[in-house]
Formats: structure tokens, C-alpha cells, sequence
């Protein structure tokens, strides 16, 4: 295993640890971070604030985009055949981690498995429903629940995979510069659900972790780090030129033009 998958590896299992610990040592620490964005009678006022939600929806938006992304150029990758210069695993990988991780474990497993209510449907901040840990799966909700976070494991997801596609290609000071900026922006889309009352610090954590662990084992189980290092824009563009000049699609092309003149 390469040195640098390994050390992300063990700051996973850390953070995992440590995540453990603390929401499990101390469960109201939940309640107590949400309480700091609740007002009573005015409840999660942030929630409708146009400077939480439309940098949600950006964030919601670019994990969308980015698997519909990863699914076209999979496929075309495909479709170009052999002696492609952008390994197709490359957008595979792209593609199942945005479907494996934000869409199939977290918001069809994990949330309805669990069953925790969200902050603003408690007791504690005028909801109909009891607080419950993250490690206790319950029945006070039916689908779009609160543990795991849809959105934190987005931006984790989005987070990697660009890191893993600009890694080969940045000196030492524009790896670090990259790991701040994808940090911050992971850090940032968990934080606003959290402050909107729509999730508890521990579902961002988790949904997090559990996104960066499904694309840990994709990145090894696909060999992407000989993959990443492959793609360029030069390398790309060139495959695209492939796909049109395949004889399949040649042949498609003079036909259409034969019969149209």
C-alpha cells in the first residue's frame, strides 16, 4: 500500500476513533452545538437566510454535477475502445464515489436504518420527536433523516475526488494550498446544515467519514494512483478525438451525411 494511502487511512481510523469517543462520551454535545443557532421563537433562524442556502444549494449542486460528470466521461471512455490515454477506472472512480457513498449508503441505508430525528423536529427546539445519540438507531423518522448527513458526505466525496485528480499535478506548496481549500470546503457545507438545524455535529462527522472510507477502498480497489497521474486536458481532449475518429462512428457520421444531401 503506498505511504499516502496509508497515512489517510490512519487519520480516518483516528478521526473515527476519536469521533466515537467524544459523541459518545458526551451525546449533548449535539444539543448543545445546535442550541447555539436555535432562538426560542424564532427557532433555526439561519435556515431561510440567503447566505446559508444558496451556498448549500451550490455545494448540493457541484456533488450532482460532479457524478453526472463522472458517469458521462465513463462512459465515453468506454465508448473510445482501447488506447484511450485517460484510463476509464479514473471516471469510475469519480462516479462511485458520489453514487456509493452520498447516494447509496448514506440517504438509502444509513438515514432510514437510523431513524434519528434532525434538530429542528426535537423536543428541545419546539419538534414533536425525542432527541436520540448517533449510536442509538431509533424510529423517529421515516426517510431524510439526520444521521448520516447527505451533504457532509457530498462534500467530502467532492472534496477527494479532486484532490485525487489535481494531486499529480501540484508542487508541494499547491498540495497544501489545495488540501486547505477542499478542507475549508467540506468543513463549510457540513457547517451550514448544522447551523440551518438540519443535522447534529455528529451526523456531519460520521457522513463524512463514511464518504472518505468509501473513497479510500474505490481509490485502492481500482488502482487510482497510477490512474490520476494519466489524466491531463491534452490527454482528455485526445480522447475525445479517438471517439470521433472510431469507425463505428465515422461510418454513422458519412451515412447520416449521405442521406441528408
Amino acid at each position: 500500500m503506498p505511504a499516502m494511502a496509508q497515512r489517510i487511512l490512519r487519520i480516518l481510523n483516528l478521526t473515527s476513533l476519536a469521533a466515537v469517543l467524544v459523541f459518545g462520551l458526551a451525546p449533548r454535545l449535539d444539543l448543545r452545538a445546535a442550541a447555539l443557532f436555535f432562538r426560542p421563537g424564532a427557532g433555526f433562524w439561519l435556515v431561510n437566510d440567503p447566505w446559508v442556502e444558496l451556498p448549500r444549494r451550490a455545494f448540493w449542486i457541484a456533488g450532482d454535477t460532479l457524478a453526472l460528470i463522472g458517469l458521462a466521461l465513463w462512459l465515453i471512455a468506454w465508448a473510445a475502445g482501447p488506447g484511450r490515454q485517460v484510463p476509464g477506472r479514473l471516471w469510475g472512480f469519480v462516479f462511485l464515489t458520489m453514487a456509493l457513498g452520498p447516494g447509496l449508503l448514506v440517504n438509502l441505508v444509513m438515514k432510514p436504518l437510523w431513524g434519528r430525528a434532525r434538530p429542528a423536529d426535537i423536543l428541545a427546539f419546539g419538534g414533536p420527536h425525542r432527541f436520540t445519540p448517533f449510536y442509538l438507531p431509533t424510529d423517529q423518522c421515516g426517510w431524510g433523516c439526520s444521521f448520516v448527513s447527505g451533504e457532509a458526505a457530498s462534500a467530502v466525496a467532492v472534496a477527494a475526488i479532486l484532490g485525487v485528480l489535481l494531486w499529480p499535478h501540484l508542487a508541494r506548496r499547491g498540495r497544501r494550498r489545495a488540501l486547505l481549500g477542499l478542507a475549508a470546503f467540506a468543513l463549510l457545507a457540513a457547517g451550514l446544515r448544522v447551523a440551518a438545524g438540519r443535522h447534529f455535529p455528529s451526523d456531519v462527522v460520521f457522513g463524512g467519514l463514511l464518504a472518505g472510507y468509501v473513497a479510500w477502498a474505490l481509490y485502492q480497489a481500482l488502482d487510482i494512483g497510477a490512474a490520476a497521474g494519466r489524466f491531463t486536458v491534452a490527454a482528455l481532449v485526445a480522447d475525445f478525438g479517438r471517439l470521433r475518429r472510431r469507425p463505428g462512428v465515422s461510418s454513422a457520421k458519412q451515412t447520416g451525411e449521405g442521406r441528408g444531401g
